[in-house]
């Protein structure tokens, strides 16, 4: 069985990709063997100064020039050559590096091509007829068929039981099950380089998506429609799908008996003789290893959509951010004054006597408000987002000027309508005073402000308290225009 013949667009591309540049790179020969010892078998990033010493020490070895210097070279791998993926440590933010996906499948390729083993054996026929059996179980919908095709399964395990029974089926040998433990590293082989590769492509689309708000000056509510877009978009992918399945598989009853066909490998004496202890070890690290490069996929989908999130809050809002500041820490200041009896004074409790200050400019003061809170760790949510990440994004959605003014054409369907109407109709969770100032924009440009004439409206602070407000009366007589981009 072949695929579609290869046309010469795509030979270009495959020979552009890092992967091929990688095996006909002139320094191949001592850069594969360097990255498949000290990189790959860490399973995740390294630390930079570490690696650079073993570059240096692979440089002097193998009697070549000290220029480019390790440094210079790592750089190239990383922001040249796409071999090297660079991060920096959570915790005290050290450089690391780990091989990318290109790098793992090149280490792949001259494993699989330079190995003297045939891959033509029972083991490898043995996955073939069970994948095409389960391939036989997707296709037929017919339900007596499926049933009458577990009936034959029971009855060929049964006739399997009572052989073993009677003693008529021999004990497998020594090479067969290296030869079975060899099939179940090949499956296992292009594993790392496909999580790894399912990482960057998370990567990419989010770096995508601020790229494109950055440069179009996309809307605020616009922008985070975008993005739970491509929220879902990447769900629907097939790679997204395949990694759901594979993620479901690893909490079901299959994994379990997956566990448990381990352990009893590990425990026969034959799997001391005909595996090596690295085998073993494979074998016994299996499960934490799948377990760990799934998290890792799930990590960093939750790392890129919080500074996605971090991204839009610091971009949106930007004309009225600061004076939506001020007026909270004003209307939060007035109302503790105003619960105070008498003139407000703070007893000198530390004998400190009078600040000798000519403004309250040069004085700061301690406020609870700048307290810096720990906040406990929370599990990864299985679909990668965080709830209250989605729920604020929606906020953000919800207060901007296009969503103010798309309220104010539902309402101006039914006859005129006025401010304080416009924010009753907006959603609870969206009733902020940025909503209020859209308002008040929307009535300047395209309303009518009625002189003198004042509304009461009441709104909640992020506090959580609520707040009556004045504000100018506004008539709305008429559908207002939205423009594309236009309303921020």
């Amino acid at each position: 069985m072949t695929d579609e013949p290869l046309d010469p667009a795509r030979v270009r591309g495959a020979l552009d990709s890092p992967t091929l540049k990688l095996l006909s790179a002139h320094t191949a020969w001592w850069v594969l063997p360097l990255f498949s010892e000290h990189l790959e078998p860490a399973q995740g990033p390294v630390s930079a100064a570490w690696f650079h010493r073993r570059v240096a020490e692979a440089l002097q070895a193998l009697g070549l020039p000290d220029s480019p210097t390790p440094a210079e070279h790592c750089r190239k791998w990383v922001d040249q050559d796409h071999w090297l993926v660079r991060s920096r440590d959570a915790d005290d933010g050290r450089l690391l590096y780990e091989l990318s996906d290109n790098a793992l499948r090149a280490i792949q390729i001259v494993r699989d091509t330079s190995g003297e083993s045939s891959t033509v054996s029972d083991s490898r026929l043995g996955s073939i007829t069970d994948a095409v059996r389960r391939l036989a179980d997707m296709a037929s919908p017919d339900i007596a068929a499926h049933i009458a095709r577990i009936d034959a399964r029971i009855a060929e395990l049964e006739e399997r039981r009572a052989a073993l029974r009677a003693g008529d089926i021999r004990p497998a040998t020594d090479e067969e099950m290296r030869r079975q433990f060899d099939e179940v590293r090949r499956l296992l082989a292009s594993l790392p380089a496909d999580f790894r590769a399912l990482t960057t492509m998370i990567e990419r689309r989010h770096h995508a998506v601020a790229a494109g708000i950055s440069s179009t000056g996309t809307p605020k509510g616009a922008a985070v429609e975008e993005f739970l877009h491509e929220h879902d978009l990447l769900a629907q992918t097939p790679e997204g799908r395949a990694y759901r399945g594979f993620s479901d598989l690893l909490v079901s009853r299959e994994a379990e008996s997956l566990r448990g066909d381990i352990d009893l490998i590990l425990d026969q004496d034959a799997a001391a003789t005909a595996l090596g202890d690295g085998d073993r070890a494979a074998l016994r690290t299996l499960m934490s290893t799948l377990l760990e490069e799934e998290h890792e996929v799930e990590a960093a989908y939750t790392r890129w959509t919080a500074s996605l999130r971090r991204f839009l809050t610091r971009s949106s809002g930007g004309r009225h951010q600061r004076l939506l500041t001020l007026v909270d820490q004003v209307l939060e200041a007035g109302d503790a004054l105003s619960a105070r009896p008498g003139r407000p004074m703070i007893d000198d409790v530390l004998g400190v006597g009078t600040l000798d200050v000519r403004d309250m400019s040069q004085a700061a003061l301690w406020q609870p408000s700048q307290e810096v809170k720990a906040q406990p760790l929370r599990p990864l949510s299985p679909t990668g987002m965080l709830p209250e990440d989605r729920e604020l994004m929606m906020i953000q959605a919800g207060t901007s000027t296009r969503a103010v003014a798309a309220t104010v054409n539902d309402l101006v369907t039914a006859g005129p309508t006025t401010g304080a109407s416009v924010f009753a109709a907006t959603p609870e969770a969206c009733r902020r005073l940025v909503v209020l100032l859209g308002v008040l924009d929307l009535g300047l440009a395209h309303g009518r402000v009625e002189d003198g004439a004042t509304e009461r409206v009441t709104l909640v602070t992020p506090g959580g308290r609520e707040r009556t407000v004045l504000v100018p009366l506004v008539h709305f007589d008429r559908p207002l225009p939205i423009k594309d981009g236009g309303n921020d």
